[in-house]
């Protein structure tokens, strides 16, 4: 297969390294198949960090062993086959030779992601990769290692083998995500990626997977249409079909149209005479592709063509399409209630708003549109999501035009820059926070600038023209290999362009990328190798002088590599600390008997999870995520300490609570916030775990810590300004210390962020009464909630109401909202005695005796106020 031709014997064949060299492939065939298919449901990043650490693992190996080997290499006499002057030469040049024209593109972008690394808005974030995504520079390193290691090992001969283990490792991730659809999975995940079952494999999401079948299934058309017996092509057609049954059922869009793209590109040019050198052999194949493609998109609406349907409806973004969002009402309505206070000063949460509509050059008063708004307004769903992510990112670009904002940072900015969109827009919304752009151009650029994006650039037009001249000077088989593997290119570049990428599909790309370039070299640069005779003594010391610093080179190279694992397994292991600390704290209603013999009484192992969750700070001390739970807890506890009752709450733990350990635990979390905010300035989780440290502390000390509350629910409020928590507990703050009008800026903000959520509503009509009574203003506030909300139905907005009538004396006001409550819960006691006042007060005593006695069969036996209440009431209603 793929023509293969005698080879000259190259150096790599000659003893006495010959283990190196098949270490390394060996190294390689792991990577392929691990890398997909291993997670650890032990960690908290069961398919990001389970998968980076192999990839980490075991690149960083092959480059020790190939330093080992170029060391050796370099004692041998230089008389021997192996020597050092051609492997020396070997180790420097061969790799960037041989990568020739895709060496001087890559180079270039590993120096402009170094110089973006270096400028980035946190440059250790941008060197290590944020949490879950691992896309900091050393990745990119390690994957351009990858590049070289399989260009410099993996000839011509190995690459059919090659593809063989690329294949069977697609397919047994196919088998299990066939498997998952059917619910016959081992692990019952809790995500849910909505429109039916999506099935994600072993690759933690669909698109992830469904992009890693795309580029699987051109290099199976090429076994099919390189294979000449028609019994070794249908075992890969078999393969095929199972490859499309698996990727229909991720349901995922962007991967669809790279299929499409990509099939077309590898079917218009293989030509008419591969394609009719068996024609039932290519009849079956494109009958298997068109089929299964008609048999999973025909009336099913969760299908990737129902759901580029469902993408284009007319949606309003007038403040009224925001996503919904959780009631944080309910009956922690206490302690949503109102939560901060703030005093302006400069740099106040008064964003600057952009531009306002341009009037109509006619003087008319009606606004132009513009063509985003315009646009916006035909999507919803992910589709407008992503739509707005790309207006958001040119804003980055334009702020950032060089070097970008550095590698893997956008989670700390997006916030800032979507809220100025929807401000532009006019328009507030709810909105989840981005770490990476659906789309691969954008997303390079707004990470390393236009530097980065003309680097892509470049890199993709000299992988075309390396292609394309391969295909003009190879025929049969050869031609068909280049052609497959271009296709997988092209459909990882398709399907980039409305996604982005993931460790098993990047490290697929660079194999692809290597495996292109192996295809396309010229036969020549196999050449024989060289004969050497003994060097004068001269020349042997001058060698021996150049070899020094190479032993130099490649020793703190081996010494780097073995750091960088002992890290990578650092990492992994403080994973599974914060893994198991989090398990701790959701799992624990155990019943343990007290130390006093009473009955056992539900207590939570907190300690257990604190300790796991502070090993794993110590292990991988500048996480970010590990710092934020462990600082939240530590909160957590300090607010229980200083409760009315914290033992009660806890039972069995009470040294937790002292007065001692209750200071210790506002130490540890304001200790650690303030470590995060110095590392990460522009973490708002750090930045708002403070604003809530310094609140409480406000409440029991003498001391004011008010304004050290203000400045950082304010800085929270700046970096994420579309989130209802923070303007809700900022809000609540003002309204203790009496500051209304600025508490009724936030919650007007808040309520403008969600104005399905009655949370902000509530609170603003409190606000108001609290303000001198303004009975009218809070009363318009409910109203405007229903107004805006007509299918929401809220006994918390109608009791509040009920109360505004009441104590404005509208009694018939005050028994409708009372009969509502009613109607949504007939045993809702408060709604009774609102009810049996406002028709005492309405002369309807019948009504009124009506719904005591109701109240009675409520309570039955007991007796509380309400049944007390209602004794009264009867006896006062019996002369009446």
């Amino acid at each position: 297969m793929f023509n293969e031709k005698p080879q000259a014997t190259t150096t790599q064949d000659f003893r006495p390294f010959p283990y190196c060299d098949q270490i390394i492939i060996a190294i390689l065939l792991v990577i392929i198949i691990a890398v997909p298919l291993y997670f650890d449901v032990h960690i908290h990043s069961v398919f990001d960090l389970s998968k980076i650490t192999i990839l980490y693992v075991l690149t960083l190996a092959m480059l020790a062993i190939w330093s080992i080997k170029t060391i050796l290499q370099s004692s041998m006499p230089a008389s021997l086959p192996g020597g050092n002057q051609q492997h020396l030469s070997s180790f420097n040049l061969s790799p960037l030779s041989k990568a020739q024209p895709l060496s001087l593109p890559i180079v270039a972008f590993l120096f402009v992601s170094g110089l973006s690394t270096i400028s980035s808005i946190n440059p250790y974030l941008s060197l290590v990769g944020t949490y879950k995504r691992y896309g900091g520079f050393i990745s990119t390193i390690v994957y351009v290692s990858l590049f070289f290691v399989i260009v410099n090992f993996i000839d011509k001969r190995r690459l059919s083998s090659l593809l063989d283990v690329i294949i069977i490792t697609a397919s047994a991730a196919s088998v299990y995500g066939i498997l998952q659809y059917f619910g016959l999975d081992l692990y019952h995940w809790s995500t849910s990626f909505g429109y039916g079952i999506r099935v994600s494999s072993t690759f933690g999401h669909p698109a992830f997977f469904s992009a890693f079948l795309i580029m699987v299934i051109p290099l199976v058309l090429i076994k099919i249409f390189s294979c000449k017996e028609w019994f070794k092509a249908y075992p890969y057609i078999g393969i095929l079909a199972l490859l499309l049954i698996a990727f229909y059922y991720t349901r995922t869009r962007a991967s669809f149209l790279g299929l499409i793209v990509s099939n077309l590109f590898f079917f218009s040019l293989i030509g008419k005479k591969n394609l009719l050198a068996d024609k039932t052999k290519t009849i079956v194949t494109i009958s298997i592709m068109i089929g299964i493609s008609i048999l999973f998109n025909v009336n099913d609406k969760a299908s990737v063509v129902g759901r580029f349907k469902g993408s284009i409806n007319p949606v309003h973004l007038n403040n009224k399409s925001g996503e919904k969002t959780e009631n944080l009402q309910s009956k922690h309505l206490a302690e949503q209630d109102l939560l901060a206070q703030h005093t302006p000063f400069d740099g106040s949460t008064q964003y600057p708003r952009l531009p306002a509509r341009q009037h109509r050059s006619d003087g008319s008063d009606k606004q132009d549109h513009y063509w985003d708004v315009d646009l916006a307004h035909k999507l919803e769903g992910t589709t407008l999501t992503r739509f707005l992510q790309y207006l958001t990112s040119l804003r980055i670009i334009y702020d950032y035009p060089i070097l970008g904002i550095g590698p893997d940072t956008l989670g700390m900015i997006y916030p800032q820059y979507v809220a100025k969109l929807h401000r532009e827009m006019n328009e507030q919304r709810g909105f989840e926070n981005q770490n990476r752009i659906h789309s691969d151009l954008i997303n390079i650029t707004v990470s390393t600038g236009l530097l980065g994006l003309g680097v892509y650039v470049w890199f993709a037009f000299a992988y075309g023209r390396m292609v394309w001249k391969g295909c003009k000077k190879a025929d049969g088989s050869d031609k068909i290999l280049i052609i497959g593997l271009c296709t997988g290119c092209l459909a990882y570049f398709v399907q980039n362009q409305f996604s982005f990428g993931h460790i098993p599909i990047i490290t697929l790309f660079w194999f692809l990328v290597a495996m292109s370039v192996i295809a396309c070299l010229p036969v020549r640069q196999a050449g024989r190798p060289k004969q050497f005779k003994r060097l004068n003594p001269f020349k042997q010391f001058k060698r021996f002088n150049g070899n020094l610093a190479k032993y130099i080179f490649c020793g703190i190279t081996i010494c780097l590599m073995i750091l960088l694992i002992t890290l990578s397994l650092y990492r992994y292991k403080a994973d599974i600390y914060f893994e198991h600390g989090r398990r701790s704290l959701g799992q624990y209603k155990a019943d343990i008997p007290t130390q006093d013999g009473q009955k056992p009484s539900t207590i939570i192992p907190i300690n257990e999870a604190i300790q796991s969750l502070e090993t794993a700070v110590k292990l991988n001390p500048l996480a970010l995520n590990y710092r934020n739970v462990l600082s939240g807890i530590y909160l957590k506890m300090a607010a229980i300490g200083i409760s009315k009752d914290p033992e009660s709450i806890m039972e069995g733990l009470p040294d937790n609570f002292s007065h001692e350990q209750t200071t210790m635990w506002f130490a540890n979390a304001i200790d650690g916030a303030e470590t995060v905010q110095k590392l990460y300035p522009r973490d708002y989780h750090s930045a708002f775990t403070l604003g809530q440290a310094y609140h409480l502390l406000d409440k029991m000390s003498d001391e004011d810590m008010s304004k050290n509350a203000i400045k950082y629910y304010k800085r929270t409020a700046m970096l994420h300004p579309f989130k209802l928590e923070y303007r809700n507990k900022l809000a609540r703050l003002y309204a203790e210390k009496g500051r209304y009008e600025d508490a009724i800026h936030e919650l007007k903000e808040a309520k403008s962020i969600a104005p399905s959520n009655q949370a902000p509503y509530l609170n603003l009509a409190k606000v108001f009464m609290n303000d001198g009574e303004r009975y009218e203003e809070a009363e318009a506030t409910l109203l405007e909630f229903i107004k805006k909300n007509p299918d929401s139905k809220i006994s918390d907005i109608y009791r509040l109401l009920s109360y505004i009538y009441l104590k404005t004396a509208k009694w018939e006001k005050v028994l409708i909202q009372s009969e509502k409550i009613i109607q949504l819960d007939q045993g809702d006691l408060e709604a009774h005695k609102y009810a049996i006042m406002a028709n005492s007060r309405l002369k309807r005593f019948e009504d009124a005796r009506n719904l005591c006695n109701r109240i009675l069969d409520l309570t039955g036996s007991g007796s509380n106020t309400y049944s007390k209440y209602a004794k009264d009431m009867l006896e006062v209603l019996s002369g009446k």
